[in-house]
């Protein structure tokens, strides 16, 4: 990759964005953040993880798009009837990564990759073949690195900042599975 490059980076939450954005950076990108997921429930969560993002956006000087509103919907009707993880997780990453992928491209962004990849609860190798698959759709480049190594790292530095943390994550059923835990 060149130095300077433009990545559009898709942000589940402030502590997920700690080494994503390190190592992109590190590596020579331009990054944007894009703060896209409608999955997340209730909207004091949203709200909550939101701000956070927002607020470490501002004080790292990294520019965040963030959405106009709250809309779980949007959620809701693409994943239908498919609650069960093994189902509704993809759908709930393709979801967020074609949105992702599609303002890359509107923005002329060559690239997009997630935050989601730094999350050792999350299936990489499933990641990848969506936002490959995504990315081939739109006519953008998915940048498709394992960030796992600086998961720890992240969490180390969350903590250090003061950061919300959550604890699932991020939609409905999550929460409802986290519950019964």
């Amino acid at each position: 990759m060149t130095s300077g490059k433009k990545i559009l980076l898709h942000s589940c939450c402030g502590p997920c964005l700690i080494y994503p954005l390190k190592k992109l950076q590190s590596d020579g990108y331009e990054v944007t953040g894009f703060f896209y997921n409608p999955n997340i429930h209730p909207e004091q969560e949203y709200t909550r993880r939101c701000k956070t993002i927002q607020d470490y956006s501002k004080q790292i000087n990294l520019n965040m798009i963030l959405p106009p509103d709250y809309a779980p919907n949007v959620f809701f009707e693409y994943i239908g009837d498919n609650a069960e993880k093994t189902l509704r997780c993809p759908l709930c990453w393709r979801l967020r990564f074609k949105k992702t992928a599609d303002t890359a491209k509107a923005m002329n962004i060559g690239a997009f990759t997630s935050t989601l990849m730094v999350s050792p609860y999350q299936d990489i190798d499933v990641l990848k073949k969506i936002g490959h698959a995504v990315a081939d759709e739109v006519g953008v480049e998915f940048y498709d690195c394992d960030f796992r190594e600086g998961y720890k790292i992240a969490i180390i530095i969350s903590k250090q900042e003061n950061m919300y943390r959550q604890k699932y994550c991020g939609c409905k059923f999550s929460l409802e599975e986290q519950n019964k835990k």
